[in-house]
């Protein structure tokens, strides 16, 4: 079946009806498919979910939400193809419950999200988009009447069936594997079982493993061509237990963002000792980008061959970047340290030396974001201009410059700006919540 057959199938199953293929307006829309009737067709999975893939590539979606059971397998594939998020629900209330209720900024070691009428074939897989975002072992449990099933995924290093047998005594059932597990449990025993998962990681896994991203090879941008993707064919298919090649470009300088698609993905012009090359950023706003033109990046891709107008395009899409440069086993390091003190664990004389932010540290940090006037940075770019700085003692000074009202930090998870609030006197900075809990920690016996 080719995908012109596809799409008319779909549009004869009515597919493309109001109900049936919906988009919220606004830039922040979201693809809201249903498509239940579709999954009739047992021969549509593939060539089907490319072609909506195809036609909706540019279409302004977030997420990808499948509310019936017959679209499950249908909206997890064209997910897929889009490179989007897929969560399935009964409800689009369920959905919006997920995305709201889930917070990353306490420190678990664990994460564990909750909520009512997930469908529990798709809880998984959601679980698995979580771990890959926040790179956390996370479970995600429905509840449903008396009863509260959940399914998780973990990260290498850390047994998630291990810690969810810690929590055995109390579990109506469980079982799995150290990097996935599931378990049935009472809707009262939910939070005991959050605590249960973390209690054991804190005693077997107190620094949880980083998830680590593995590149196949690193390429020299001028010797990328069409042709390449080409000798990656004998590989295929991709999939689980055969990922896709990954790449690395390094030292590459940003010259040009350019928002394509109404505004939801990027096409980021680099260029690295005279070869220039274009490079998307699929599913990312302009607001959410953390980079500006004439940084220096890392990046990893996927490289793939497509047809336009009749000829062969390279199109690199972007999996991972980062400041060139930057050490990020230090602000991995740092940002853990961090962690401890949103969970109240004591830390050492060393830990509060590397997280403690001195008088100069904060004044550097202060006339730093006045220079910017208002302009916005990303956490990565901010701790690599100020010396000294690592990604947890930068997240500590400003909580602090919030707290005593010095800044107002607005935006967004990857990209923040700071607005510089008016004072009447003199402020005393270490008059901080956040730095005399922290300062209390210190050499504290745990």
């Amino acid at each position: 079946m080719t995908q012109e057959q596809a799409w008319e199938l779909m549009r004869r199953a009515g597919a493309l009806e109001k109900g049936h293929f919906l988009m919220k307006s606004g830039r922040h829309a979201d693809l809201f498919l249903q498509c239940a009737h579709l999954a009739e067709h047992a021969d549509i999975t593939g060539e089907l979910c490319r072609a909506l893939a195809e036609r909706c590539r540019d279409c302004g979606c977030d997420l990808v939400m499948a509310p019936a059971l017959g679209g499950l397998i249908f909206g997890y594939e064209v997910s897929r193809a889009l490179g989007k998020r897929f969560i399935y629900c009964e409800r689009k209330e369920g959905v919006m419950t997920l995305r709201r209720g889930f917070r990353v900024g306490e420190g678990s070691r664990v994460l564990v999200v909750d909520g009512e009428g997930w469908h529990h074939g798709v809880i998984g897989i959601v679980a698995s988009r979580i771990t890959e975002r926040f790179g956390k072992p996370c479970m995600v449990i429905s509840t449903d009447g008396q009863m509260a099933k959940g399914s998780g995924r973990s990260v290498e290093g850390f047994s998630l069936f291990e810690a969810v047998s810690s929590c055995g005594d109390f579990l109506l059932r469980f079982g799995g594997h150290p990097m996935a597990a599931g378990a049935t449990m009472r809707p009262e025993d939910v939070g005991r079982f959050r605590e249960g998962l973390n209690e054991y990681a804190k005693q077997h896994c107190p620094q949880m493993p980083v998830p680590v991203l593995r590149l196949d090879c690193r390429l020299n941008p001028a010797s990328l061509s069409p042709e390449m993707p080409q000798s990656l064919e004998p590989l295929e298919p991709f999939g689980s237990g055969n990922p896709q090649p990954l790449f690395g470009l390094y030292g590459m300088e940003l010259r040009e963002i350019v928002p394509v698609g109404g505004g939801n993905h990027l096409r980021l012009v680099c260029a690295k000792k005279g070869a220039m090359l274009t490079c998307m950023c699929f599913g990312v706003k302009p607001e959410e980008f953390p980079f500006v033109p004439g940084e220096t990046l890392d990046l990893a891709v996927t490289l793939e061959a497509r047809e336009f107008r009749g000829e062969a395009q390279l199109t690199v899409s972007v999996r991972e970047i980062k400041l060139s440069g930057l050490d990020m086993d230090q602000c991995v390091h740092t940002y853990r340290l961090y962690e401890k003190l949103q969970r109240q664990e004591p830390l050492s004389p060393q830990e509060g030396a590397e997280l403690l932010p001195t008088r100069q540290d904060l004044a550097a940090l202060y006339r730093k974001l006045v220079s910017l006037k208002g302009d916005g940075f990303s956490a990565q770019s901010l701790a690599a201009a100020l010396p000294g700085f690592g990604l947890g003692k930068l997240l500590l000074c400003l909580d602090m410059l919030q707290e005593r009202r010095l800044v107002a930090l607005l935006g967004g998870e990857e990209r923040k700006s700071a607005e510089i609030l008016p004072t009447q006197g003199k402020v005393d900075i270490f008059a901080s919540p956040v730095f005399q809990r922290a300062e209390a920690l210190v050499g504290k016996q745990g």
